[in-house]
């Protein structure tokens, strides 16, 4: 097992830029071909990249937009709302070192598309070659009820 750290951005080497990089045009070219729900945080909370399928979700135009917000600072009031939540739920992931850990969360709000019911599934983003943990990934889900019939 490698032994990871957390990396904050003060903290990147431009190989960690590079790699960045990588996965914002991952997730734009993600955006031009799927619906898909995705968010890529720094370990400090603040957003790095969406996709554009969530930023239409928590009112923003496009998934660059939400490039240096924070959850308080979106357009969608009752996720921002859950600011602090979301951040200390980041920061307990993380903290873990353990790339393997996800974490699911079930978040009810008021989105763009009206009140929904949408599972996250938060994944540590991680550097493999510098052993670095630079935050979190998320991906959404929509919420159907026989998600939880057992």
């Amino acid at each position: 097992m490698h032994d990871y750290k957390i990396v904050t951005p003060e903290e990147y080497t431009k190989e960690h830029v590079d790699y960045i990089e990588q996965h914002i045009w991952s997730t734009k070219t993600l955006s031009a071909q799927t619906d898909i729900m995705l968010l890529i945080r720094d370990a400090n909370s603040r957003f790095i990249t969406g996709s554009d399928a969530s930023a239409t979700k928590f009112g923003l135009k496009q998934g660059s937009d939400f490039a240096g917000k924070f959850v308080s600072d979106l357009p969608c009031p009752s996720a921002a709302a859950c600011a602090t939540q979301v951040k200390r739920q980041e920061h307990d992931l993380m903290q873990t070192l353990d790339i393997n850990k996800t974490l699911n969360t079930l978040n009810i709000f008021e989105f763009t598309d009206g009140l929904k019911a949408r599972i996250g599934k938060h994944h540590i983003f991680y550097h493999q070659k510098s052993n670095s943990i630079l935050g979190v990934i998320s991906v959404g889900t929509n919420a159907e009820l026989k998600d939880f019939i057992f």
